[in-house]
């Protein structure tokens, strides 16, 4: 069996964690009731298009492989609410990822990300924006319009200002690093 798949608590959970997969078995893709999927550990660079039709997806980890970018279907995954890709080699976001309406949780930490994409201010639900060790060199001021974040850590980057916004973020309690 290629990995385990179980339902619980967080419904229908598959781990394909430290597999050594070079890629994702297009099968996969037909598994509609999956919630959590978890292909961290693994040497993928990519992740497939047909990720998009995992619409039930809730949480999708994706850590310590070695990607350099995201499907533009992962907009489609209406329903996920934790997307953690940290230790990876992302260079750029693809600007559906500001459709992740109910995005709570977004790590995004050592990878190497110059710049984010305008979309991300789409993500009123987010909570959690970890964008530490990577590349940026700048902040964007809309960044500064998430309503429910709690935590915004922007560490270890090579940015330049001090956005007037990360002084508004601190004073309606968002715990910032910079």
């Amino acid at each position: 069996m290629l990995g385990e798949t179980e339902k619980g608590d967080t419904g229908v959970a598959l781990s394909l964690r430290y597999r050594v997969l070079t890629e994702l078995p297009e099968s996969l893709g037909q598994l509609r009731e999956l919630q959590y999927l978890d292909v961290s550990g693994n040497q993928l660079t990519e992740l497939p298009e047909w990720l998009g039709k995992l619409a039930n997806l809730r949480e999708l980890h994706a850590m310590d492989n070695a990607l350099e970018a995201l499907p533009e279907s992962i907009g489609n995954l209406q329903e996920l609410r934790e997307l953690r890709l940290f230790h990876n080699r992302l260079r750029v976001l693809p600007e559906s990822l500001g459709k992740l309406a109910n995005l709570k949780v977004l790590d995004l930490r050592n990878n190497h990300l110059m710049a984010l994409p305008d979309a991300l201010r789409n993500l009123r639900s987010l909570t959690f924006l970890d964008v530490r060790a990577n590349r940026l060199v700048s902040l964007r001021e809309g960044f500064g319009e998430f309503p429910n974040l709690e935590k915004l850590d922007v560490r270890w980057n090579k940015i330049c200002a001090d956005p007037g916004w990360i002084q508004q973020l601190e004073e309606r309690g968002c715990s910032v690093y910079v």
